[in-house]
């Protein structure tokens, strides 16, 4: 391996647990929301199955719903290291579809401050980039839906990747 290329990592990643947003199905984004108990119950349970990989460390999204979760699975997990919270791995940026129903009838070309498919893959590869950097083989990361997709894609462009259910655990990486 060449000097200063990042070798290759084995990355988990879960999407957090439900949230009051999902179960009222109401376009988050950014927005913070709350895990329900529900969700704090997904988040165990993943927990438990993480236990199982002895992750070195665990990267969140800075957003409620993501880094509850995290801390949940650290906590049923028994990983004892702090939680490494960066900005780079929060949810698309949905503008003025937040707090919008799901359900709701919406002109998309009428919406502002959404996050363009060309940010939010900049924004994955530079998370990827930044994953790559950090100590330790076996690496948690804890973020959004939409913002998983993408980081998939960044690994392997040309895959489909629908949406993980919450507190889905998959690896990404090798």
């Amino acid at each position: 391996m060449a000097e200063g290329t990042p070798h290759v990592k084995q990355l988990y990643v879960v999407r957090h647990g439900q949230s009051v947003l999902n179960v009222t199905r109401t376009f988050a984004g950014r927005t913070d929301t709350p895990l329900t108990d529900e969700g704090r119950e997904q988040a165990k349970r993943a927990g438990e199955k993480v236990a199982k990989l002895d992750i070195d460390l665990i990267v969140s999204s800075p957003l409620i719903r993501a880094l509850e979760t995290a801390q949940i699975i650290a906590e049923s997990s028994g990983y004892t290291k702090d939680i490494l919270i960066n900005e780079v791995f929060v949810e698309q940026a949905l503008g003025s579809l937040e707090g919008k129903s799901w359900d709701d009838v919406i002109d998309e070309a009428r919406q502002t401050g959404i996050e363009t498919d060309a940010q939010l893959a900049a924004r994955a590869k530079t998370a990827l980039d930044f994953l790559r950097t950090q100590p330790g083989d076996n690496i948690l990361l804890v973020s959004h839906g939409t913002f998983i997709r993408y980081l998939r894609a960044a690994v392997k462009p040309e895959g489909i990747y629908e949406e993980l259910e919450n507190s889905e655990i998959i690896q990404v990486l090798p």
